[in-house]
């Protein structure tokens, strides 16, 4: 419940009230009694994860790869909890470079991220992508990927609250003529 709080925050651009929250949720984590259904190294992982993408959107690309190595430890460290987890290296990665301005990198790593499965619905991705088009000027690949994404949010989950209004407005829909 932390962890999720905590993407509300960065949603909302509160990005010192999500690293608190990111910080608890991995000490809960951490506490979970016996037995453990979540090992330390998936905390690990979730943890360096969100404090890269934080470091990112605080403008420290610097900060924000040692916590992009330190996830990749992780992942390397536990190969059963990696199977489960890989999918999420390429969006963050791809975040990262987003954020931190290196575009051909984050189009890279999104449009991997996108291609593995379990991923190709995530509305937040599309729209992490359609940013990054917009960014290199392209706007209708942009424009396409914002769409995706608006037809994407219909699950009642942190990233499709997110993604669906955030895609309407910049798609210039309003709520009542979706199909603008």
């Amino acid at each position: 419940m932390a962890n999720e709080a905590a993407r509300v925050c960065v949603d909302a651009g509160d990005l010192d009230t999500a690293e608190e929250y990111y910080r608890l949720g991995s000490e809960l984590g951490l506490r979970e009694p016996e037995p453990k259904t979540h090992p330390r190294s998936l905390w690990d992982f979730r943890l360096h994860h969100a404090l890269a993408r934080l470091a990112a959107r605080r403008g420290n690309a610097a900060q924000a790869r040692v916590h992009v190595a330190a996830a990749r430890r992780a992942l390397d460290s536990d190969t059963s909890m990696a199977a489960q987890q890989e999918r999420f290296f390429p969006y963050l990665t791809g975040y990262v470079a987003l954020y931190t301005n290196d575009l051909p990198t984050a189009e890279s790593e999104l449009t991997r991220a996108i291609a593995m499965r379990g991923n190709d619905r995530d509305p937040f991705m599309h729209i992490l992508l359609a940013t990054t088009y917009e960014k290199l000027g392209q706007q209708e690949r942009a424009t396409a990927l914002m769409r995706k994404a608006y037809d994407l949010a219909t699950a009642h989950n942190p990233p499709a609250a997110f993604s669906r209004p955030y895609a309407r407005k910049r798609l210039g829909l309003t709520p009542a003529s979706p199909t603008r």
